[in-house]
């Protein structure tokens, strides 16, 4: 933190700063209008795309996401919300995230806004990306030391071969057309749907948060993620993919086919794929003493997993 920068954050939000302070990897500001959150802008082109989304959103009706101040190029100022990340352990907040979600993505189609002018990595190529990243971890998993290289060497082969079965079983569909209709639609996506990105304030809103990865995209990924993060956490409950679903399609129904490409897609071990990566790769918010019992609870759930995968075929 530098306090060099408090007159620019002063001057996007036209009021003094009293005091600022580190904050879950950001910085806090104590303003006499309350407090906010400031980070630093990764990328100020898609910055300035979301405003523009940011504005479509709240004109259709969605506002359950904090308003954004910023100079466009160097900082994102968003009111603090008070509250907690949401538990993907509970059911009753998994629902409610589920049926925000669709609500995002209904008022998030069609929309005016153009792309942006370079084109970003589409769903599939990132999946596809994963899967040879961690088959190409795998060849070196024998010299890997610690707790994450015996998790590797018991799990790491096995998944990447459910992986290749899962790829295999998605061919079959036409995803790449469905993709880039949903592209070509300005359909938006968030991308990001960890537990920390959605906020349950005090008195009981839950906001979704942290737009940097939004773009337009395969809305149906988005679901998917949410899925992956959220069934690991509830044991693989049967009954809680029925609710999931049914929250999601009261607002934002599944197509047939949508809900068939969907169950092929929870055969992918994205999870386990992107946590051991990340944690090898020493990525920013993976850390070894979380990353490594996840991965644990992943490994001895499988049985669960697949028997899961059975039962919604």
């Amino acid at each position: 933190m530098n306090p060099n920068h408090v007159p620019e954050w002063e001057q996007i939000l036209g009021i003094p700063v009293n005091d600022f302070f580190p904050f879950r990897r950001n910085v806090r500001l104590i303003t006499p209008a309350g407090d906010w959150v400031v980070k630093p802008v990764r990328d100020p082109v898609q910055l300035r795309w979301w405003m523009s989304v940011d504005r479509e959103l709240r004109f259709r009706g969605f506002h359950a996401m904090p308003p954004i101040y910023t100079d466009g190029s160097r900082w994102v100022i968003t009111p603090a919300i008070d509250g907690f990340p949401a538990n993907y352990r509970n059911r009753k907040q998994v629902r409610r995230a589920a049926r925000l979600l669709a609500v995002f993505h209904r008022l998030g189609r069609g929309l005016a806004t153009p792309p942006f002018h370079r084109r970003r990595d589409q769903f599939l190529h990132r999946l596809e990306a994963r899967l040879s990243e961690f088959g190409r971890l795998l060849k070196t998993s024998e010299g890997i030391e610690g707790e994450i290289g015996e998790l590797l060497r018991i799990y790491g082969r096995m998944y990447f071969r459910y992986g290749l079965e899962a790829r295999r079983q998605l061919a079959g569909y036409p995803l790449s057309r469905l993709l880039e209709r949903e592209r070509r639609a300005r359909c938006v996506v968030h991308q990001d749907l960890a537990s920390h990105n959605w906020l349950l304030d005090r008195g009981g809103n839950l906001w979704l948060i942290d737009f940097e990865t939004a773009d337009y995209d395969w809305q149906l990924g988005d679901l998917w993620q949410l899925l992956s993060r959220v069934l690991p956490e509830q044991d693989w409950s049967r009954s809680v993919w029925d609710e999931v679903i049914a929250a999601y399609g009261e607002i934002r129904p599944l197509s047939s086919l949508e809900l068939s490409i969907l169950k092929k897609m929870l055969g992918f071990p994205n999870e386990f794929f992107r946590e051991a990566l990340g944690v090898l790769k020493g990525k920013r918010g993976y850390h070894p003493e979380v990353v490594i019992p996840y991965l644990k609870r992943i490994g001895e759930s499988t049985d669960k997993w697949r028997r899961f995968l059975r039962m919604i075929r």
